[in-house]
């Protein structure tokens, strides 16, 4: 049975606080950033705070 996703717009900080709890189960594939798509990523982040 599908389970249905709803999306909603929420702030950055509430993302990243407790209110939020994330897991990925033990079967999924791990995946290792490398230093260059971790600075890409901030790049973005700060991008957009930075308008």
């Amino acid at each position: 049975m599908p389970v249905a996703i709803h999306a909603t717009e929420k702030a950055l900080f509430k993302v990243f606080s407790n209110d939020f709890a994330f897991s990925i189960p033990a079967y999924q594939r791990p995946y290792a950033w490398t230093r260059e798509q971790a600075s890409e990523l901030l790049t973005d982040l700060l991008s957009l705070v930075m308008f």
